[in-house]
């Protein structure tokens, strides 16, 4: 998880992750191959989380606290940089308002 902070996954790099980790978990924890993936991911059995769900929940924690800091610094940054990417994205409101984290944005 830390690693992906400064490098953001493609969803369909965490689902072939995701494909690896649980054909790890079955093999190593003497499961078929044909196990159900409901159960590696069940609250009640082992409770695994999809590495895409838990990088978008990240990223969503991460800009609440940048944007919820006690350092004025911070959060004028934060504001011009935002204000940065509404330009360069030609958006007709903040990116803040009309967040979808599955949007692709054009420059990135």
């Amino acid at each position: 998880m830390y690693k992906m902070r400064n490098t953001p996954l493609s969803e369909t790099f965490c689902h072939s992750l995701n494909q690896a980790i649980r054909s790890l978990f079955k093999h190593k924890c003497q499961f078929p191959k044909t196990a159900s993936n409901v159960i590696f991911h069940a609250g009640i059995f082992y409770n695994l989380n999809d590495v895409w769900t838990e990088q978008i929940a990240d990223i969503a924690t991460t800009l609440l606290n940048q944007f919820n800091n006690n350092f004025p610094l911070l959060v004028a940054v934060s504001k011009i940089r935002l204000f940065s990417l509404q330009k360069q994205e030609l958006a007709p409101i903040s990116p803040l308002q009309a967040w979808n984290p599955l949007h692709d944005f054009q420059h990135y």
